[in-house]
């Protein structure tokens, strides 16, 4: 759930602070990115499988990672610069 409401909260400060507007294309691709780490969240938890534990547990390291490594750097970093500069 801190995953959907961070995404929301941040998805709806694009859109209040202008960032929509300035660089829609930005927005869009932050937004498919918010959609594809969800989904694959929802997968995790709709596939628990106790004798899968360990390969889930991978899987939710490897998606983790991902999301603080490469979606904040890639886009969440971005979007800071953007809203120092929205109208």
């Amino acid at each position: 759930m801190y995953l959907v409401d961070h995404f929301r909260n941040e998805e709806s400060l694009m859109r209040s602070e202008g960032v929509l507007q300035l660089a829609p294309d930005f927005c869009e691709r932050h937004k498919e990115d918010h959609a594809a780490i969800s989904l694959t969240i929802q997968e995790l938890t709709a596939d628990i499988d106790p004798l899968q534990t360990a390969e889930l547990v991978r899987r939710l390291h490897r998606l983790l990672s991902y999301w603080l490594q490469d979606h904040i750097a890639r886009h969440d970093s971005v979007l800071v610069r953007f809203l120092a500069i929205a109208p």
